[in-house]
């Protein structure tokens, strides 16, 4: 096997509720860039007040992110301690011309699968993922040839 896999990296778009289920997802994808929609920045952003366990994780991924941003720029990528060949990126929402006019832009979710959509165009020859709780999300993932799964931490 040769030793540039660059043709073979994973790109992995992660939804708001993996982050608000687990602060620390983004440490256990593995190999693969990990893709963060602005969308889910600014949903995260909304649950940081709160006093329960969504909360307490949107707080803790703010900060987490911080820390990634004060050693340089998401959205040229920043390498995770622990998985240097693993790079963070925070995209603008992407939008995709081939995305139906059913679907609202407005909403998170959509704007979300329109970011993945638009990697999957941009890195042909990469495997794009949507990480999601959201049953629904991956269904309508799998309706425009994304690869979708549910989050499972182990």
């Amino acid at each position: 096997m040769s030793k540039n896999n660059s043709n073979k990296k994973k790109k992995i778009v992660v939804d708001t509720n993996v982050i608000l289920f687990d602060s620390q997802a983004i440490l256990k994808f593995g190999e693969g860039d990990i893709h963060i929609p602005i969308s889910v920045i600014e949903e995260v952003d909304r649950f940081k007040r709160d006093q329960g366990e969504n909360g307490r994780n949107a707080r803790q991924f703010s900060r987490f992110i911080d820390v990634l941003r004060a050693k340089g720029s998401l959205a040229k990528g920043v390498p995770l301690d622990n998985h240097p060949e693993t790079f963070v990126y925070i995209n603008t929402d992407l939008m995709f011309a081939g995305m139906s006019t059913e679907l609202d832009q407005m909403k998170a979710d959509n704007r979300i699968l329109m970011t993945a959509l638009s990697l999957q165009k941009q890195h042909p020859r990469h495997t794009v993922e949507l990480i999601t709780k959201d049953i629904n999300l991956r269904i309508k993932a799998d309706v425009y040839g994304i690869t979708a799964k549910d989050y499972d931490p182990n």
